[in-house]
């Protein structure tokens, strides 16, 4: 229970911080932050609630504001950096508290860095500074990341033909030539690849409709009769299948397992593709075996976050980031635009 005093400071930090009016300086002077550390929790709950209206974004605003004006010494500084590191970084919040205390900061993540980097220079004595700096640049870098992803999607998802489709066999193609050129003696630049090619295949499509284009190529080879290339072309699948899948779905691996017990069937009606089915899953059976005892394979690849072989790729993406846009992209988009059907509808573009 708050005191009739404490009452009347907290309605003067909401009419501050979600009011025309601001933070005042009687309200800065007469609120000690002892007083403070008091009426954070209920000024929290009360900045929750006030961002489904979206204005407290304004009041954090105004911090950034008031940091740029601070002087050394200021006996403002105290309670300006004790309010922020409770908004900042709450002791505890539910889901739905994080996820509107996590829009607002990135909203005004930028501007308040910038502000406290200027107190931080103006009071180099203060060591509470600089972990709210830390934090709020690890949102904007997590940002940027996911900006990265999302243009990164979009990318594949809108090449032309086929998007999707399209993005996954030239990789698959490109991965060939270039093991091809270095198998010659030659030397190649390695092409731009990352597994999130297709992690984002099986969360959009699925594990079943990502195998079958996988085992297109194979069977499209074969039929080609490049038999050179095979071998090569079975270790580049071997590599995108065995590689981590996300959590929520069938892998890769799961589908093939089932497939190759399914092949029995299949072959009266395909033998060819029952052939390479089982093929395929010997040597994922194999590669899995012998892994356990030395990791690495015939491919002379990075691993990248999350396990996934990585070639030439700069972008930083984590498969943290790329799993939160693939999660905001099924929201946006229903499942039935990229599984919808067979043939080409199976690989729509996003958009």
């Amino acid at each position: 229970m708050l005191t009739a005093h404490e009452n009347e400071l907290l309605r003067g930090w909401i009419r501050g911080l979600f009011e025309s009016e601001g933070i005042n300086d009687e309200l800065m002077s007469t609120c000690k932050p002892a007083e403070f550390h008091l009426l954070v929790a209920t000024l929290f709950d009360q900045s929750v609630k006030a961002c489904q209206t979206r204005v407290l974004a304004a009041g954090l605003t105004w911090f950034a504001h008031a940091l740029w004006e601070t002087k050394d010494p200021s006996p403002s500084i105290d309670t300006l950096i004790l309010a922020l590191s409770v908004l900042i970084k709450p002791p505890s919040m539910s889901s739905d508290s994080a996820a509107m205390h996590s829009a607002v900061l990135a909203i005004v993540a930028g501007p308040l860095e910038e502000a406290l980097t200027h107190a931080q220079r103006v009071h180099k004595l203060r060591v509470d500074i600089n972990p709210l700096i830390e934090t709020l640049n690890a949102r904007i870098q997590q940002d940027n990341r996911k900006t990265k992803a999302y243009a990164e999607l979009e990318t594949w998802a809108t090449a032309p033909p086929m998007g999707l489709q399209t993005a996954l066999s030239d990789s698959v193609n490109g991965l060939l030539s270039w093991c091809l050129t270095e198998s010659s003696g030659a030397t190649a630049s390695p092409p731009n690849y990352t597994h999130r090619l297709v992690r984002s295949c099986v969360q959009l499509w699925g594990a079943q409709a990502t195998l079958q284009s996988l085992v297109d190529e194979l069977m499209s080879r074969i039929s080609a009769g490049q038999e050179q290339s095979v071998d090569l072309l079975f270790d580049i699948v071997v590599s995108m299948v065995v590689a981590p899948q996300p959590n929520s779905t069938w892998t890769l691996k799961e589908v093939l397992k089932i497939q190759s017990q399914e092949a029995n069937e299949l072959s009266k009606t395909n033998a060819d593709r029952a052939r390479i089915i089982v093929r395929l899953h010997r040597r994922v059976e194999n590669f899995s075996a012998a892994s356990a005892h030395d990791v690495g394979g015939g491919m002379a690849m990075e691993v990248g976050d999350g396990g996934g072989m990585v070639l030439n790729d700069a972008a930083g993406i984590t498969t943290t980031d790329l799993d939160d846009v693939l999660k905001h992209t099924e929201e946006r988009f229903q499942r039935g635009d990229f599984l919808g059907g067979a043939g080409g509808d199976r690989y729509m573009a996003i958009g």
